[in-house]
């Protein structure tokens, strides 16, 4: 819900700026008219309502298409969910919703247009009121296509600038996002599982993450995980090393109250040193834990986001397992980066899980380790060894990057969707602000094309005019992109949701947002000069 709303909110503001902006285009582009309406004895009071009216008139039309479509698409989504009442909820908060936005942004070009002034009016020459060049008086320079671009360019700042901001707001969007997941590296995260070799072997359907305690406990009474399998292992060509995990699956009673089954590592004298290093709280001291009955727990986001727990050195938890309770005490927390392998989220002195757990092999997972040409080979080979009808699940590290793989890409398309939703938006604004400029100066087009303006000039020009923007808005997302998207990756990073990220510059996503940027502009410059063309120099200058 909180990204949802959170991506609402972002539609709804870029929708403001491209509201905002076309309606100060078209107020500057009525000036005129208002000013005539002003002559004849209208209010600034009433010419505010004018704009006000256009503004509900367009929102009378498209919000009930918008809602229409919303409604239809979560209706597809997910239609089990669909439910009358609350749609009708939903539709008359979104439709108020979306008219106070637009209300919001028609309210300042509302305002310009009610302090337009008869005088105003008349001394208005659509596109050439903007600004005032004050350095440029009495200053002589030549007039290449060049200097009239940058003069078109700058000639009202506040417009560029919007222009620019709302193209703007996509590319940051989409280098933050493009650096963020660039940033992560699938067999990195996939080695997080398999520090010490290729391919891994769980006791298990799927592992024993899919089982509970009891159906466990059965398991490991025949495990298929022994020493004599594992030295099976180690004589196949191109295995390297064989590393065992102990652990079981635990019940565990949380504070909130929740049961979960989770799969818990047996702490061993072989793990002790790197516990110990990798501790960020309370004592690893194996007596000491056994003394107290103590565990040792991963402080990974698991705990909060899944049973609204977080974990501190103190707390007690019950355990259950074979029909046994016991009552525990977390006196350490590990680091949830520790490149353990295993399921490192729980950790109990092997000799209080022996007592506990009634089976003599607690075994649960081999990692193999192997000559990195070989382990498609190995891989088969212990494919052949494994008894049929088995309940060990074999997985490689190829597999699991995959996956991860797939994973990042179902997260990088809607990321995706959403910037080019919001560069719909920056698009618009940009080919309206181009647009109203060739309207708006047709006849100082013309004027210039009757003293010597070739069209190839007039084409240069207009293309160089583009370029201005495009080059602001590359500006404006390298810029806050790159700080966006290096506070992203830490952020991120400090949470392990994908691991720790080192920041990549997203090279190709720029490079693709520009030239995109480009063939917009060229192709405008083109229809743009087709449109002069098709109307003579006469018929330019009196354009009003």
């Amino acid at each position: 819900m909180t990204i949802i709303a959170s991506v609402s909110l972002i539609v709804a503001l870029a929708a403001v700026l491209v509201i905002y902006s076309l309606f100060y285009v078209s107020i500057a582009g009525k000036t005129n008219e208002y000013g005539r309406l002003r002559t004849i004895g209208t209010t600034g009071k009433q010419v505010k309502r004018t704009v006000f009216r256009e503004g509900l008139s367009l929102s009378a039309a498209g919000i009930p298409i918008g809602i229409s479509a919303g409604t239809a698409a979560g209706y597809v989504l997910v239609p089990e969910g669909f439910h009358i009442p609350m749609v009708l909820v939903i539709a008359a908060v979104t439709a108020l919703f979306i008219y106070l936005c637009v209300m919001i942004a028609v309210m300042k070009p509302a305002r310009l247009a009610a302090h337009v002034t008869p005088v105003e009016a008349v001394r208005y020459v659509a596109g050439n009121n903007d600004v005032t060049f004050k350095h440029t008086q009495g200053l002589h320079r030549p007039l290449s296509a060049g200097n009239l671009a940058f003069l078109n360019f700058a000639r009202n700042k506040k417009k560029t600038a919007l222009t620019i901001l709302s193209l703007g707001v996509c590319g940051i969007l989409l280098m933050a996002g493009s650096a963020y997941f660039n940033s992560i590296d699938p067999v990195k995260m996939a080695r997080r599982s398999f520090p010490y070799g290729e391919i891994r072997l769980e006791l298990g359907d799927y592992g024993p993450q899919a089982h509970h305690s009891e159906q466990y406990s059965e398991l490991q009474k025949s495990n298929l995980l022994t020493e004599d399998f594992r030295e099976s292992i180690r004589g196949i060509d191109g295995v390297e090393g064989v590393k065992t995990y102990q652990g079981t699956v635990l019940d565990v009673h949380m504070p909130t109250g929740d049961i979960e089954p989770i799969v818990s590592e047996a702490y061993t004298p072989d793990s002790v040193k790197m516990l110990e290093q990798y501790l960020v709280d309370g004592t690893a001291d194996p007596q000491e834990l056994l003394d107290n009955n103590g565990i040792l727990i991963e402080n990974g986001p698991q705990w909060e986001e899944t049973f609204g727990w977080e974990a501190a050195v103190g707390d007690e938890l019950q355990i259950e397992a074979g029909g046994q309770t016991r009552t525990v005490k977390v006196m350490g927390i590990v680091d949830g980066n520790i490149p353990y392998g295993g399921y490192d989220t729980l950790f109990i002195p092997l000799e209080m899980l022996s007592k506990m757990v009634p089976v003599e092999n607690l075994n649960y997972q081999f990692i193999v380790d192997t000559d990195d040409s070989k382990w498609e080979t190995v891989k088969d080979e212990i494919q052949k060894i494994i008894p049929p009808a088995s309940t060990l699940y074999v997985s490689t590290l190829n597999e699991w990057t995959s996956a991860y793989r797939e994973k990042l890409l179902n997260y990088r398309i809607p990321v995706y969707v959403f910037v080019m939703f919001i560069g719909v938006f920056g698009m618009l604004n940009l080919l309206n602000t181009l647009i109203t400029n060739i309207l708006t100066r047709k006849r100082e087009l013309g004027i210039m094309q009757a003293v010597g303006l070739s069209g190839r000039q007039l084409s240069k020009m207009l293309l160089i005019e583009g370029m201005f923007y495009t080059l602001g808005v590359l500006l404006l997302s390298v810029s806050f992109g790159t700080l966006v998207g290096y506070l992203l990756c830490r952020v991120f990073s400090a949470m392990s949701v994908f691991g720790k990220v080192s920041y990549h510059f997203p090279i190709l996503e720029m490079f693709r947002f520009f030239l995109l940027m480009l063939a917009v502009q060229m192709l405008f410059s083109h229809l743009a000069i087709r449109q002069i063309k098709k109307q003579s120099l006469v018929e330019q200058i009196r354009e009003l």
